[in-house]
């Protein structure tokens, strides 16, 4: 499944695999070029919701990067 979605104001993709809902991964544009992208996969019993994991990674790059 994908969809777009908006972190900290910028556009994003959101990436999840329906059958795998330990698994998420985010893409947005850079602050200069190119892209940022992180993909998160827990291996423990119990995670916090991984596409929230990967947002919070994606909005910390951009802020390192601005």
């Amino acid at each position: 499944m994908v969809e777009d979605v908006s972190v900290d104001g910028r556009r994003a993709v959101l990436s999840r695999q329906p059958q795998d809902p330990d698994t998420c991964g985010i893409a947005s544009g850079a602050p200069d070029s190119g892209v940022i992208g992180w993909w998160v996969q827990y291996q423990a019993a119990d995670h916090p919701d991984p596409c929230e994991a990967a947002a919070t990674l994606v909005k910390l790059t951009l802020e390192l990067r601005a």
